[in-house]
């Protein structure tokens, strides 16, 4: 097995939500774990770039690149549709958590876990519009935010049969990824990725 780090960076604020709210603060709340600490759930992000390798497939057809089967390059890292045990992806996504030496800092010291989350973010207003542009009456939600700057990694797992060709497309589709969370369209979960194997991927195509 072989294991890489993907990191990126908060540009702009983000809600990485968990799907409900919390009663008496906000109505969506962040994902975050026992000691407070938000993160991206590695389901969604494989998601996520599984979204941006579909596209990636599609440009790469339309412009006639065929030195590659990338469909099939695409299955091999995320896994075909409807998987099972035998043709799932060769990559396992970890979750997106604050970096190691920041978490392990916020352990040790026995923090309440309340206090660290309400520290570490933000919260904020928003409505639903309706065709005029104008608020729709008692859509007003309180939804908590994780602030621009703040910094993510996850521990991607590859398998023994994962290929330098499948590591470069999955690169690309790491680069290709610009936003993460809820509200994308309002401009937030805006982000910079970091990742190693673009220039295979550049070469091959």
């Amino acid at each position: 097995m072989k294991k890489l780090i993907l990191k990126f960076v908060l540009l702009s604020d983000a809600c990485f939500s968990r799907g409900d709210g919390t009663a008496g603060e906000v109505d969506i709340e962040v994902e975050h774990d026992q000691y407070g600490l938000p993160y991206l759930n590695g389901r969604a992000l494989k998601g996520l770039l599984h979204e941006e390798a579909a596209e990636l497939v599609h440009a790469l057809s339309l412009a006639g690149s065929t030195s590659q089967n990338w469909n099939q390059i695409a299955n091999r890292v995320f896994g075909e549709p409807g998987s099972s045990q035998e043709t799932q992806g060769l990559v396992r996504f970890g979750n997106a958590t604050l970096p190691p030496h920041f978490r392990q800092k916020i352990i040790d010291n026995k923090l309440n876990a309340h206090d660290v989350l309400i520290g570490l973010t933000s919260t904020r207003t928003q409505t639903a519009n309706d065709d005029t542009g104008a608020p729709k009456p008692e859509t007003l939600r309180m939804m908590r935010i994780i602030p621009r700057g703040t910094p993510f990694q996850a521990e991607l797992i590859c398998d023994d049969g994962i290929e330098e060709m499948d590591l470069a497309f999955l690169s690309a589709c790491v680069k290709a990824l610009r936003r993460a969370g809820s509200n994308k369209t309002r401009g937030m979960g805006k982000i910079w990725t970091s990742f190693d194997h673009f220039k295979k991927f550049e070469e091959a195509i």
